[in-house]
């Protein structure tokens, strides 16, 4: 990430490391910089609500840009008073929570078919938020599973080598209900699949997408190679 900014001209004026353990980030604040321009805030987990609404008092209205994970934010209603500083700020969704105007079909499909409205939240109760930006991935691999099975023929245990085979073999995945994210680019060596990713903006207490990456931008070099370890 400093490299990246760097090359691009930027400075990172201060990297503050904060303990997983934290529950309070009072203590932090002060660390950061009059001069900051940009928070770039990399937290996970249930304590990025009290981050925010700490970093919310901490700055004030003289805020500087925002950006970060919006990891366990997803659960949370936006609209509520405690997050109206974050209007204006950006968060990453790996998919959008609310609805989009150029919502595809599939989209609507997942929605439909796991009990969420259009604007992530449960159609039994507005209040409970799903953690939309991240729970597509249970649906997709599963699916990415059965592909691997029906490429493999497999009928059973003993063809787990050719399941794992299969699964290598297989270069990405078409967008489409049983991959409502978006295409995918798999690959075999690391097991991992890449997706497009996406900027949301925090506007009228939603999020709205003001950027969606290509599957290029998400690439990263291959540490491992499992397809040429022994089973």
């Amino acid at each position: 990430m400093t490299a990246a900014i760097e090359a691009q001209g930027g400075e990172v004026v201060a990297s503050i490391a904060i303990p997983p353990t934290e529950t309070s980030f009072t203590r932090y604040m002060p660390k950061i910089p009059f001069n900051t321009e940009a928070i770039y805030h990399v937290m996970v987990g249930p304590a990025v609500l009290t981050f925010v609404k700490e970093l919310g008092e901490h700055l004030g209205r003289n805020r500087p840009e925002i950006f970060g994970f919006i990891d366990s934010l997803e659960g949370v209603d936006m609209n509520i008073p405690q997050l109206e500083y974050l209007e204006g700020t950006y968060f990453w969704e790996a998919m959008p929570r609310y609805a989009q105007a150029n919502q595809s079909e599939f989209d609507k499909f997942f929605r439909e078919k796991v009990g969420v409205d259009s604007n992530g939240a449960s159609l039994g109760d507005p209040k409970d938020i799903a953690t939309y930006a991240h729970m597509f991935s249970v649906w997709e691999t599963l699916f990415a599973m059965k592909a691997a099975m029906e490429k493999a023929d497999y009928k059973g245990p003993d063809q787990k080598i050719d399941f794992l085979e299969a699964m290598e073999s297989i270069t990405g995945f078409e967008e489409s209900n049983e991959f409502p994210q978006g295409d995918k680019l798999f690959n075999g060596k690391t097991h991992q699949s890449f997706g497009h990713q996406n900027i949301s903006k925090v506007t009228d207490g939603k999020l709205d997408v003001v950027y969606r990456t290509t599957i290029e931008e998400t690439l990263y070099p291959d540490e491992t190679d499992y397809t040429q370890m022994s089973f």
